[in-house]
C-alpha cells in the first residue's frame, strides 16, 4: 500500500512539475520575451517564484524515485532471504520426508500370527482393524443408526457424532495398544514432519505449506492414510497440554482428501471429517457436509 502511494506521488510530483514547466516556457513565448536565442533576463527574474515551485516539485519527485529504489533494493533482498530460508527447509524437509520412509519400511511384526515387514504390516493391521470395527458395530445398536443415518444423507446431531467418536477412539486405542512399538514411532515421527512443515511454512510470508503436505501425502498408501484417519480422533494425537493440533492441520491442510474409501473403517466415518472433500464423495454427501459448517 506504502509503495502504490509513494509511487502515485512521485507521478504526480513529475506530472505537474512537466505541466508547468510547459506553461511556463508557453508564456514566456506567448509574451514575446524569447527571441533569437536570447531571453529578456529582466523578464525572468519575474519566473523566480515559479522557477522555486518547479525546483521543490522535482525535488519532491527525486525524494520519491529515491525511496522507491530503496524500496525495490529491500525487496531484492527481502527475496533472496526467502530463497534462502526455503532452500534450508526444504534441504530438511525432504531429509525428514526420506527418514518416515525409511521408518515404514523398516517396520515389522506379527498380525494374526503372521509376519510382515513394511508396508505390508501397515496393511495388515488395518485390515484387522476393519474387521474388528465392522464386527464391533453389529453389536451396538446406536452406533448402527447414527451411521445408517449418515449414509441416507441425513446429518446426525453433534452428541450423536460425538458419540460415534468416542467409540472409535476406544476401539482403536485397544488395538494400538497391541501394535504400540511399531506403530508409536511411525505417528510420532510423522506428525512432528507435519508439525514442522506447519511452523516454518504456514506463516507469513510463505503461506505454502499445503503444497508441502501434499507431499508429505503423496508419500503415503491408501492404508496409512486409513489409520492416519483413525488415529488423529483418537487420544494418542493430542499434545502435552491435551490438544489435537495433528487433527486439526489433518483438516486444514486436506491430507486425507485422496484416501480410497475402502481404507475406511466404514464409509460412513467420512462424517468425522466435516472440512476434508475426500474425492469419494458423491454431490449429496458433499452437501450434507456443507450444512455442519
Amino acid at each position: 500500500m506504502i509503495k502504490k502511494i509513494t509511487n502515485f506521488l512521485a507521478w504526480v510530483f513529475i506530472l505537474v512539475g512537466l505541466l508547468l514547466s510547459c506553461l511556463v516556457i508557453w508564456s514566456v513565448f506567448k509574451d514575446g520575451k524569447f527571441k533569437i536565442g536570447v531571453l529578456d533576463w529582466g523578464y525572468a527574474e519575474n519566473l523566480n517564484k515559479v522557477s522555486g515551485i518547479l525546483g521543490f516539485l522535482f525535488t519532491g519527485a527525486g525524494t520519491f524515485a529515491i525511496f522507491i529504489t530503496l524500496s525495490k533494493q529491500q525487496e531484492q533482498f527481502d527475496k533472496a532471504q526467502r530463497q534462502v530460508v526455503t532452500q534450508q527447509f526444504e534441504t530438511t524437509f525432504f531429509n525428514m520426508l526420506n527418514q518416515l520412509f525409511n521408518i515404514k519400511n523398516s517396520i515389522k511384526g506379527n498380525v494374526r500370527d503372521i509376519s510382515f515387514v513394511g508396508q505390508e504390516f501397515l496393511s495388515a493391521i488395518l485390515k484387522e482393524l476393519k474387521e474388528s470395527y465392522e464386527n464391533h458395530v453389529t453389536q451396538l445398536d446406536d452406533i448402527q443408526a447414527v451411521i445408517q443415518s449418515i449414509s441416507n444423507n441425513k446429518g446426525p446431531g453433534k452428541s450423536e457424532t460425538q458419540m460415534v467418536k468416542d467409540d472409535l477412539n476406544v476401539l482403536y486405542l485397544s488395538f494400538y495398544n497391541l501394535y504400540y512399538p511399531q506403530l508409536g514411532h511411525y505417528f510420532r515421527y510423522l506428525y512432528n514432519l507435519i508439525k514442522f512443515t506447519v511452523d516454518n511454512r504456514g506463516i507469513d510470508p510463505y503461506l505454502d505449506a499445503k503444497k508441502y503436505i501434499q507431499l508429505i501425502q503423496a508419500q503415503l498408501s491408501n492404508d496409512e492414510l486409513g489409520l492416519i484417519f483413525c488415529n488423529s480422533l483418537s487420544d494418542k494425537a493430542l499434545n502435552s497440554e491435551k490438544e489435537n493440533k495433528i487433527y486439526t492441520w489433518i483438516e486444514e491442510y486436506s491430507l486425507l482428501e485422496n484416501i480410497d474409501e475402502k481404507s475406511l473403517l466404514n464409509r460412513s466415518l467420512h462424517y468425522l471429517y466435516p472440512k476434508t472433500d475426500f474425492k469419494f464423495l458423491y454431490r449429496d454427501e458433499r452437501k450434507l457436509k456443507s450444512r455442519r459448517l
